[in-house]
């Protein structure tokens, strides 16, 4: 009786482990960043893929000031750009940002941004992405 309870307890910590694992190595959710003046990039999230979709999904849920949008883009971590810029408007739901080319599980990839206005001052967002 109490081998089968220790076997029980043993294999239900390790199913624990191995999904709380798997949840780690998904590479999505908020984040905050201040967009600098005069549209100066910054990365917003960074990772390596977990799919092989060739997209990313991205929500911008505020930006201060008077400003509504920004721009986003992901590079790949040699600095190659394979999506084409992306304008997101705060509170408009997610969208989903395409890659040009095809890109396999485990590459790494960053979700650039920069505000979508000219500004002379740092500008705070904040969103929610999930690199795939």
């Amino acid at each position: 009786m109490i081998k089968s309870n220790i076997k029980t307890i043993i294999c239900t910590s390790l199913v624990i482990v191995i999904l709380s694992f798997a949840v780690a190595m998904a590479v999505s959710g908020t984040y905050t960043v201040n967009l600098p003046p005069l549209k100066g990039d910054v990365v917003a999230m960074s990772g390596s893929k977990t799919t092989s979709d060739d997209y990313v999904s991205n929500r911008v849920d505020s930006i201060g000031g008077d400003y509504d949008a920004a721009d986003f883009w992901v590079v790949r971590s040699d600095g190659t750009r394979i999506s084409d810029n992306y304008t997101c408007y705060e509170g408009q739901g997610t969208y989903r940002i395409n890659f040009n080319t095809n890109e396999n599980s485990g590459t790494f990839i960053k979700l650039y941004t920069q505000n979508n206005a000219i500004t002379a001052v740092n500008v705070t967002m904040k969103g929610y992405a999930d690199l795939r």
